[in-house]
């Protein structure tokens, strides 16, 4: 009997040190499957991290991109402005130097014709002259 209790005791005791194995070996597991979902979410906030980073850089390119398009774009106005401000300018020149030539051109003819008039009086006063010789010359002889 003692045999049986002592073989049962130690049965127990074997039971118990393969519950204890058992249960360091699920802790082990559960241990193991812990450290794995904490790596699955390391990697998930990696791949989280790197796509947010290259959300980000695309971001940042289209809104280059953007920015280029309207640099470009401002820098045709601007070239468009300059070439429409170079047309009037040479326009405004063109009109001036017209109108210069039209001054000059009237000038020049006012001056022809005060000339003409000046020397047609100076010819009318000779005349004049020449008649009042003639006539006194005239009463001379009589």
């Amino acid at each position: 009997m003692e045999k049986h209790r002592w073989r049962c005791a130690d049965g127990e005791e074997a039971r118990m040190r393969r519950n204890n194995k058992q249960e360091e070996e699920e802790e082990e597991e559960d241990g193991e499957e812990k450290e794995e979902k904490e790596e699955e979410k390391k990697k998930k906030r990696k791949k989280g991290k790197k796509m947010e980073k290259k959300k980000k850089k695309k971001r940042k390119k289209k809104k280059k991109k953007k920015r280029k398009k309207k640099m470009e774009k401002k820098k045709k106005r601007k070239k468009e402005k300059e070439k429409k401000m170079e047309k009037k300018r040479k326009k405004k020149k063109k009109m001036e130097k017209k109108r210069k030539k039209k001054k000059r051109r009237k000038k020049k003819k006012e001056t022809k014709r005060r000339k003409k008039k000046k020397i047609k009086k100076k010819k009318r006063k000779k005349e004049k002259k020449m008649v009042k010789k003639r006539k006194k010359k005239k009463k001379k002889k009589k």
